[in-house]
């Protein structure tokens, strides 16, 4: 009795059940057929984009204004926030993104390292930028001031580049899916 429980507990069997799950609801017929035109893909994408996008100034308000203002603006940015979440989240199944590496074939592993390294290359831009915006003061006339007000915002642009880039590549070059006929 004891060995069934310690069986069913199990790392390895845990991970394997996981991905099962996984696997099932990204693979779903239903799911794969609403997302198998690039074109659906694309406005996901630029959906996705421009809210996580809007959330930053959100959220840059709601750090510098009064209190009183401040509340609604941040408020505002959890809204953005979520949803900025759940269409990321969305984006991830429809480009196979949320799938572990095992699961993929040849071709989906291409696709996606492929974009983990697009995604790489544009966080990599925006910490360059960063390190210009933040050192350039340096070797100007007077005392270098980097405006408080604006680390949260950039650090959130920072995680939302590096999070969603990746899939919003794959959700733009993934090219069309051939997806089976139900009635065939």
């Amino acid at each position: 009795m004891i060995g069934r429980i310690v069986d069913e507990f199990r790392p390895s069997r845990v991970i394997e059940d996981n991905d099962r799950a996984a696997y099932l609801s990204t693979e779903n017929p239903r799911f794969r057929r609403a997302w198998a035109s690039r074109a659906r893909r694309r406005r996901l994408a630029a959906l996705s984009a421009a809210v996580s996008a809007a959330s930053v100034p959100l959220l840059a308000a709601a750090v510098a204004l009064p209190s009183q203002v401040s509340l609604l603006f941040a408020l505002a940015f959890a809204v953005a926030a979520f949803a900025s979440a759940v269409l990321a989240t969305r984006l991830n199944k429809a480009t196979r993104m949320s799938l572990p590496y095992r699961l993929l074939d040849e071709r989906q592993r291409a696709e996606r390292d492929r974009s983990v390294r697009f995604g790489h290359r544009g966080t990599t831009a925006l910490l360059f930028a960063g390190l210009i915006a933040a050192g350039a003061p340096s070797f100007l006339p007077g005392e270098p001031v980097f405006p408080a007000v604006l680390a949260l915002p950039l650090l959130w642009t920072l995680i939302i580049v590096h999070t969603s880039l990746p899939a919003l590549h794959a959700a733009w070059t993934q090219p069309d899916e051939v997806v089976d006929d139900p009635d065939a």
